[in-house]
C-alpha cells in the first residue's frame, strides 16, 4: 500500500460512532476472556475523514492493544477535544516500548523487542498502514510508552464544520445505512 495509490473519500463522520462500531466486534473477548474495554467520548464528535480508512486505523490500534495488553487485559479508548481537533487515544497496561524503539514502530515490518513477552502473530505492517492513512488525512499522531506500564497510541483529526442540525441528522442517517 503506497500513499499515492490510496484514494480518500472524506466527509463529516462521527468518530465516536466509528469507534463504538469497532469495539462492538470485541464484545466476545470481553464476555468470554475477561478483557476490560473502556470507552470514553463525547456523544458526537464529527471529524472530516474517510470513515472506512479511519475505522481501519481504529481497528488496528485496538487490535494491537489487545495483543500487548497486560495481565489485567485493559484496553482504553478515549476521544477528547484538542483545540480544533478530536484526539483518539488507545491505551493498554502492557509491557510498554523501549524509548529508543518508539520512533521505529511506524516502519514497515518493525516489531519491538517486547514481542518476547507474549508470542504474537502479524506481519509488522499494521502501524505502517496506520501511518499512511493518517498522513493522507494530514493528521497528527504518535505514541507514548513507559516500560512495564503500557502504551498509548493516538491521533488527531480536524473537527468537521457542521452548519446545521439538518446536516448532522443527514450524516447520522447515512452512517446508519452504511453500517
Amino acid at each position: 500500500m503506497q500513499t499515492k495509490k490510496m484514494v480518500l473519500h472524506k466527509e463529516a463522520s462521527d468518530l465516536s460512532a466509528m469507534t463504538a462500531s469497532i469495539l462492538a466486534s470485541y464484545e466476545i473477548l470481553q464476555e468470554q476472556e475477561g478483557y476490560d474495554f473502556k470507552f470514553n467520548a463525547p456523544k458526537e464528535c464529527f471529524v472530516y475523514a474517510d470513515a472506512d480508512k479511519i475505522k481501519q486505523v481504529i481497528a488496528n490500534l485496538t487490535g494491537n492493544a489487545v495483543k500487548y495488553c497486560g495481565e489485567d487485559k485493559y484496553v482504553g479508548l478515549t476521544i477528547r477535544k484538542a483545540g480544533r481537533k478530536y484526539r483518539l487515544e488507545v491505551s493498554d497496561h502492557g509491557p510498554g516500548i523501549k524509548p529508543e524503539e518508539l520512533p521505529h514502530v511506524w516502519e514497515r515490518y518493525y516489531k519491538t523487542s517486547t514481542n518476547y513477552i507474549r508470542e504474537t502473530q502479524g506481519t509488522g505492517l499494521g502501524l505502517s498502514i496506520v501511518k499512511e492513512i493518517l498522513l493522507l488525512h494530514n493528521a497528527d499522531y504518535g505514541v507514548e510508552s513507559k516500560l512495564g506500564k503500557g502504551s498509548t497510541f493516538w491521533f488527531e483529526l480536524d473537527i468537521a464544520k457542521m452548519n446545521t442540525k439538518k446536516e448532522r441528522s443527514k450524516d447520522r442517517s447515512k452512517e446508519k445505512q452504511d453500517a
